[in-house]
Parts: C-alpha cells; structure tokens; sequence
C-alpha cells in the first residue's frame, strides 16, 4: 500500500524485564512487578510502590533514562542512516538535577528534555531527531508525527523511542494532585484510588509498507489512523464527558472508513485515577454504546510510564493482534460502574484483529491511534 507506515519491530523494558514477550507475559500473568519506592525519600507518606526496571540505578553523570535507552537500541533493528529519529518523553533527565541537588554538586548539568533527545541522537547515532513533549500522550503524539511524515512519502523509515523513569519531582507532582494509589494501581476499578509511577523505555520501528517489503522487514502491523483533539477546559483535569476523546476516535473511524463494530479492541489510557478512567468509560460509552469493546489498560501492569506508555500500548496492541487476545486486566477487582461489559479479570478475545490505542495527558491532550493487522 505504498506510504502506508508499517511497524516493523516493536522493543520493551519494562518492570517486568527487557523484550515485549517478557511484557506480555507480564500482562497475562496478572502480576505486579511493584515494589516500595526507595530511590528517593518519600517524607510524610506511608510506604508507596512503584514499577522500576530491575537492576536500574543511579550511575555518575549517565541519566536513568540514559542508560535504558542505550540497552535498548543495542537491540533495535538495523536501519538506513537516514532513518529519522522520534523521542517521546515528559520530563527527560531530570534524575540529573536531583541528584545534582541531593548531592550538592557544583557542575551544571542541565538536564532537560533537549539533552536526553541529545544523547538519543548519539544512541541511535542518528543525525534527524524530533522531540515530542506532550504530557503523558507523548508516546502516540510521536507515532502519529512519525507515521504522518511517513504517509507523505518525506522519510522511509522512523525509530520512534520513549522513556521515562520514576523521579522525585514526577511523585511529588501526582502525590500533591492527590492522584498516586500508594497499595498499587486499579484501572477501571470501582475502588481505583489513583496511579502507580513505571519507568520503561520502548522503540517501535515504522517503516513504508514499499520499504519494508523492499527490504525484507517483518510487517507486524498498520498504523492505520491517528488523530488529536484538545480539551481546553483545565491545567490537569479532564473533561468529565470525554467529548474531545469522542471527537478524536469518531474522526479515527470516519477517516479510515470503519464502523465502531469493526474495532476489535481498544487499549486504554487507563490511569486508575478516579477522573480519567469515568472519562473514559463515559468517552467509549457513547461512541460504542451497546457494541462494548474488550478494553486493557498496560498501566496496571508496568505503572504510569508518561513518555514511553504510547509505545508499551503500540507494542501490547502488536502482540494482541498476533494473539487475537487482551490481557486480564491487572489489578482489576469489580468493574466500575459502565465498564462492566469491557473491562475483565480474564483474557478477552479479539474481536478483528484491529485495535484503538488512547492516550490522554495535561492540558487535556487526547492523542488515539488506529493499529491493525497487515492484510
């Protein structure tokens, strides 16, 4: 199908280890890699978890994310040097800046987003890079900038990365919104009570649908719409009704000339937090109505990755399409109330091998991707 972009390789590191295998297996097993945050001190709050990569530590003048992003493109697929680089992520380095006050250092190391994208483009050894910064819908923002350069035939190939880790500033941020659940996540549950923070670094590969058959690369699936839409109404908080997360799908299906009984599941933003999962219960609700759709959420799982929860959802969305199944959703216990006929405790069959994947984030950034099966 000429530009059509494909993904073409999909890599994980997670809490649950390194590979999208291991992810899903994860997933499937209904454990929860969580374990009492004691990278920083958590002052005045009982013990809290969160997912961390095992074995990650504090390493001298190498960020967090640094160092996952450089084990993971040890395995990335060989490319074209004009491959272009996409990253993903929220809040980039900051690790440095902690440490850089926890330890009194004099040197300035200025951390940011732009020096993570930095050492990315020396990872990769890439001399095209774009960084997207767009809360925690970053990840399907990149792949969506990606796959639209790719549409109109201006690249062949994308690496689209994301990482994010777990940092003080990141917790004492949700903590004083109220919004961390300190036993651990509930995606779509009645009793939810907030977020678990994850850390994960992911790559997806896009390429052609030409390139890619050229080249003889594996078409593991079609990016086959995305779209983005605002809600404008708060600084954090979502729109209750979920009409721009509406707006964004019904355009997805309108564009790409399908109906919502052709969606064969639907991988959630699905933070545990009690306003982003009612809105989007109420969001799919009235897009769906009485065609309820398998929904999974990954966040129960491997916690709330911000930058890099796109691409864990674009890789979980490639393996669901091979297995024609999603995952139990982890942490589940009753179904809130209009989620009772998507959300389960049991793997849930496909019903065609096509999937939404939703983001959400500040500023009421709503980002969804089409992912379905190369024909």
């Amino acid at each position: 199908m000429g530009n059509s972009p494909v993904i073409v390789s999909a890599d994980l590191i997670t809490a649950y280890g390194h590979g999208l295998n291991q992810c899903w297996n994860g997933f499937m097993s209904r454990q929860r890699p969580f374990t009492p945050i004691t990278r920083f001190p958590t002052t005045g709050i009982e013990e809290v978890v969160a997912a961390t990569v095992p074995d990650s530590s504090y390493d001298g003048s190498l960020s967090l994310a640094g160092q996952l992003l450089g084990k993971i493109a040890a395995t990335t697929v060989e490319l074209p040097a004009e491959a272009e680089l996409f990253l993903a992520t929220t809040v980039g380095e900051i690790d440095l800046m902690e440490q850089e006050i926890l330890l009194h250092r004099t040197e300035k190391c200025a951390p940011t987003c732009g020096s993570l994208l930095a050492r990315t483009k020396t990872i990769f050894n890439k001399k095209h890079a774009s960084l997207i910064s767009a809360a925690c819908a970053s990840g399907n923002m990149a792949l969506a900038r990606a796959a639209a350069k790719i549409q109109a035939g201006t690249i062949e190939y994308a690496i689209v990365a994301g990482c994010d880790v777990v940092s003080e500033f990141v917790f004492s941020g949700f903590s004083s919104l109220g919004a961390i659940d300190l036993k651990g996540t509930r995606p779509y549950d009645r009793d939810r009570a907030g977020l678990t923070l994850g850390e994960a670094a992911g790559v997806i590969v896009l390429a052609s649908e030409d390139a890619a058959r050229r080249d003889g690369l594996p078409r593991l699936a079609r990016l086959a719409g995305w779209n983005m839409t605002c809600d404008a109404v708060h600084i954090t908080a979502p729109r209750s009704d979920g009409l721009q997360l509406v707006n964004a799908i019904r355009n997805i299906l309108k564009t790409s000339g399908i109906t919502p009984s052709e969606i064969g599941g639907i991988i959630g933003h699905g933070t545990g937090t009690v306003f982003n999962d009612s809105m989007e219960i109420n969001a799919l609700n009235a897009v769906f109505n009485e065609n309820a759709r398998p929904l999974f959420s990954t966040k129960g799982g491997v916690g709330h990755t911000l930058g890099a929860a796109g691409i864990i959802q674009a890789a979980a969305a490639v393996k669901a399409i091979q297995e024609l199944l999603l995952p139990p959703q982890t942490g589940l216990r009753e179904p809130m109330p209009g989620a009772e006929h998507m959300v389960s405790d049991q793997a849930q069959k496909l019903v065609a091998p096509r999937i939404l994947s939703l983001n959400t984030g500040f500023g009421g950034i709503n980002a969804v991707l089409l992912i379905e099966e190369c024909s």
